[in-house]
């Protein structure tokens, strides 16, 4: 995946999950944002996609439907992943094995 795929994904799915916490009144933190955005990405990465506004091409027109299907999937076990560690006593130690190294960094 590219970044500006992924940066395309980012700009039209974050927003919107900011803007239906607020609705809803509920408060906004990283975990449920970082939930939200692979459980939405899961099925937007399945259509063609571009930051509104843009003059660029479509950010996905590289990548095949097998591979946006291997990648929805993908998204999909991640959100399921991230959904099962937002409580999670060890959450720290769970997003540093999803992320890597150096996350979470000290504060």
């Amino acid at each position: 995946m590219t970044s500006y795929h992924l940066e395309a994904l980012a700009t039209t799915i974050i927003p919107n999950v900011i803007e239906y916490f607020k609705a809803q009144k509920w408060e906004i933190s990283y975990q449920y944002l970082i939930y939200m955005f692979f459980w939405l990405c899961k099925d937007e990465v399945l259509q063609s996609i571009k930051i509104s506004g843009s003059k660029s091409p479509y950010a996905d027109g590289y990548m095949t439907s097998l591979k946006k299907q291997e990648l929805s999937n993908l998204f999909g076990k991640i959100a399921e992943y991230c959904k099962n560690i937002v409580n999670d006593t060890n959450a720290v130690e769970a997003w540093r094995k999803l992320f890597g190294p150096p996350f979470p960094t000290a504060a």
